[in-house]
């Protein structure tokens, strides 16, 4: 029975060559497109979910009512930090992340640019970012301490071990390499080449103020800690701070960093999920064209 099945379908495809092309073409065409969408949707569910801590890390936001309309944004204030930390028994760790700052290294004749941040230490033992070398939970406790990509390590210092060194930064003051860490993956909304700890920065490190919003704030939750329950409790944290600031803060899981990350009336429902969903529509019909 089958080997007759495949005859027919021979015999048709010899006798109607010019249609046959077109068809198989146009399907193969249309599984080859909804191969790379399905692909391509894949890698923005994969972001940041190679965290250890993924389930449990989240990001600070503030929510303010404003002429009956909810603003959200994730700009938080030096003194987050510390104080989340401190009083919520829910939050295990918190780290700020500073603006993006490209920096001038120097070291013998090479003189670079990077892009990076200055962050708490506890940035490194909450996010997964492996290190080469250098010890995660220490690299960034020293003043002057930086850890710097395998990229960068290879710019600056070529084939030399960059463990130890010191780098020139800025023209001023020479900066420890502590740290090395494995190129960044494709996959995070992380960007930075180095990182350098808050405290080494006289200003930032005393930056405890509720008006002075510069920072992203993240923080790892205690597991199995209920967030709905720990959001009621933060909820009033800036207003119990800063009375005239009348802003209320909430927790964005990392799971939404990527896809969420658009608010509307206070609730995360858009972002780069409206594009994926219409590229799901459009490879569904495309397939079905195909077909």
């Amino acid at each position: 029975m089958l080997s007759n099945h495949l005859k027919i379908a021979w015999r048709n495809l010899r006798t109607r060559k010019a249609f046959s092309f077109i068809n198989i073409t146009g399907l193969a065409m249309g599984m080859a497109a909804v191969m790379l969408i399905a692909l391509w949707v894949q890698h923005e569910y994969s972001y940041d979910n190679f965290h250890v801590n993924k389930a449990d890390l989240y990001k600070v936001w503030n929510r303010s009512t404003a002429q009956g309309e909810v603003y959200c944004w994730d700009i938080t204030s030096g003194a987050m930090e510390e104080t989340l930390k401190r009083d919520y028994p829910g939050i295990k760790n918190a780290t700020r992340v500073y603006w993006s700052i490209n920096r001038l290294f120097t070291y013998k004749d090479q003189v670079i640019k990077a892009k990076g941040n200055d962050v708490d230490k506890a940035f490194l033992t909450m996010f997964s970012f492996p290190l080469l070398s250098g010890d995660a939970a220490r690299a960034l406790d020293e003043v002057n301490s930086i850890v710097i990509t395998e990229h960068l390590a290879r710019r600056i210092f070529g084939n030399e071990d960059p463990m130890n060194k010191m780098v020139t930064i800025d023209n001023k003051a020479p900066w420890k390499v502590t740290g090395v860490l494995k190129e960044l993956p494709g996959n995070t909304q992380f960007d930075f080449e180095y990182l350098v700890s808050i405290a080494s920065n006289e200003f930032l490190r005393n930056d405890l103020s509720w008006g002075n919003n510069s920072y992203h704030t993240y923080v790892q939750l205690v597991p199995n800690t209920n967030v709905d329950a720990l959001n009621k409790e933060i909820r009033n944290v800036i207003i119990k701070h800063a009375p005239k600031e009348e802003t209320e803060a909430f927790l964005h899981p990392l799971s939404k960093w990527r896809l969420f990350s658009v608010f509307e009336n206070g609730k995360a429902t858009a972002g780069r999920i409206q594009l994926v969903r219409l590229l799901l529509i459009v490879a569904g019909m495309t397939l079905l064209i195909a077909y």
